[in-house]
């Protein structure tokens, strides 16, 4: 499932690395200064589907999104299998989690704070747009339009998982109430889960990487609504 599209220009190179801080200044701008979630997860939708767009219609060489998709899409039963199977280990794995929250709820919530308003239809819209929306646009931008469009070499792999990890640890350190040790801490967690879905989506193919970042998700919402229930109280 390896590919990538090489020979940038300086142009090509500029927008790109541009492509790379703006998730992170999004999500800073949304949850430090706007201090609300769901706004700040809808303009990174946004912003997933418009960046990738300006960039195959007006600088891409090939100046067609298929190009992304050739061979991540071969296989798609075998891919379905191996999919529900990590789906199902990454949900599993996650789920932890969510246990340890139920047993040190107390100690936890000390550290925690979650931005969202105390309204059910704002709960759950934004729940549909992480649980729905956020894996597939999520693994579209991180793992194929940008790692191949940018995969020249391990540096550049190594530079994706980089601002990867410093858009969810500017998230954690929101969550964490600016606790520098906890967001550093746990946002080595997101750089180990950068390279893992990348092995899987060169090994397997996008699809199964998808299945995978879904189960995550889902097991995690269901931590983040506990956590939030929690801070009601």
């Amino acid at each position: 499932m390896l590919g990538g599209l090489y020979g940038l220009n300086f142009k090509q190179h500029s927008y790109l690395f541009m492509c790379l801080i703006i998730p992170s200044l999004i999500t800073g701008l949304g949850l430090f200064y706007i201090d609300e979630a769901l706004t700040t997860l809808c303009v990174l939708q946004f912003f997933y589907v418009v960046i990738p767009a300006i960039y195959i219609k007006f600088l891409s060489k090939e100046g067609e999104l298929r190009a992304y998709l050739i061979n991540e899409l071969e296989g798609r039963q075998e891919q379905i299998k191996r999919g529900l199977s990590l789906f199902r280990s990454a949900f599993g794995m996650v789920l932890l989690s969510l246990i340890f929250t139920y047993y040190w709820e107390e100690e936890i919530m000390d550290y925690l704070k979650i931005p969202l308003l105390e309204h059910p239809a704002y709960i759950g819209a934004f729940m549909l747009v992480l649980i729905i929306c956020n894996p597939f646009l999520e693994e579209w931008y991180w793992r194929l339009f940008l790692m191949k469009t940018y995969k020249e070499s391990e540096n550049y792999r190594s530079l994706i998982h980089l601002f990867y990890t410093l858009f969810h640890f500017i998230m954690l350190l929101k969550i964490f109430k600016s606790d520098w040790e906890f967001a550093i801490g746990f946002s080595t967690y997101f750089m180990s889960i950068g390279g893992s879905f990348e092995h899987i989506r060169e090994k397997y193919g996008f699809i199964t990487c998808l299945m995978a970042h879904y189960g995550m998700t889902l097991a995690a919402s269901l931590a983040l609504l506990v956590v939030y229930k929690s801070q009601l109280q």
